[in-house]
């Protein structure tokens, strides 16, 4: 039996009692109204009322002495099950991969407005509230995305690095010799300068000096750049053949923080007459094809001694 709350819930009792025991409902609402305390006789005529509208609009459920259905109903309400809306269905069903949603597009939308302040700007002065302005988004949802300005810039890093050290990857898997490996590099790092890229690793590496958690952050992410080398490096060694008096990964470090040191130079603005940079560049190349040359020469030869 649901709970009784006012006059409106006490005209439905008394419908209930009026066909367990024959009452008539005016008569068994005038007998129960008798009883109530003088506040609430004062309201006999409101429950009276009630029960009138409710008789009438329950006609044809509920005759009282007859079939109890009135009551069958109240007490075992029928549950019907409902079909989902078109609307619900729609919205359930899954969006299909590779579909970019309103939210992708927004995160992009930022990482592309954040590259271009860092680049032109610089870490120190990047501003979220620029950021979003240039993305045409509201500022908070980049505190949404991305939770903080150190998590955005190393995702504009990542964005950037993940693409580019697939490149290189695929490069040194080539069945070029390793001076034309070196060669192409020359021309990936003139494509790195063109886009802002070299720029960008510069600007995160001077403001992790300062920022230990951003540090944190930045350093695996250059010595990726290390370990691919060093893989690149081992490579070369045991398909040439060469006995070196020093380790493959002394190499790939020289190699790394030799292009580290050439970035920065390049970034900083200092010119070929001061920094010899490309004179540096194509000295390298020049070392890698004496080395490939004499290492050819030096397989012939022991050819010829073992025939």
């Amino acid at each position: 039996m649901p709970a009784v709350v006012g006059f409106g819930g006490w005209a439905i009792v008394a419908e209930a009692v009026a066909f367990t025991t024959g009452f008539r409902g005016q008569d068994f609402v005038g007998a129960a109204a008798g009883r109530l305390s003088a506040r609430s006789r004062c309201r006999k005529g409101y429950a009276e009322k009630q029960f009138k509208q409710r008789t009438h609009a329950l006609k044809n459920v509920f005759d009282i002495g007859s079939s109890g259905r009135y009551i069958e109903h109240m007490v075992k309400p029928t549950v019907q099950s409902k079909k989902p809306s078109h609307t619900r269905a729609i919205l359930a069903k899954p969006i299909p991969r590779g579909v970019r949603t309103d939210g992708a597009a927004t995160r992009g939308l930022i990482l592309q407005a954040a590259r271009r302040r860092l680049i032109e700007e610089g870490y120190a002065n990047l501003n979220v509230r620029d950021i979003a302005a240039d993305a045409g988004v509201n500022h908070a949802l980049i505190g949404y995305h991305f939770h903080g300005k150190q998590q955005l810039v190393m995702a504009v890093l990542d964005e950037a690095n993940a693409r580019l050290l697939e490149r290189q990857a695929r490069m040194y898997d080539s069945a070029g010799s390793a001076s034309e490996q070196w060669q192409q590099a020359c021309a990936f790092y003139d494509e790195d300068l063109a886009s802002g890229f070299v720029k960008l690793l510069m600007e995160l590496m001077g403001a992790s000096f300062h920022d230990d958690a951003l540090r944190k952050e930045f350093s695996p992410r250059l010595l990726a750049w290390q370990k691919l080398i060093e893989e690149a490096v081992d490579r070369f060694v045991s398909d040439t053949g060469l006995e070196l008096p020093i380790s493959a990964r002394a190499i790939s470090a020289g190699i790394t923080w030799f292009w580290m040191g050439m970035e920065a130079s390049m970034a900083l603005g200092i010119d070929e007459e001061q920094g010899h940079q490309r004179e540096a560049l194509a000295a390298m190349a020049t070392l890698l094809q004496r080395a490939e040359a004499g290492t050819w020469r030096r397989t012939q030869t022991a050819r010829r001694t073992r025939t």
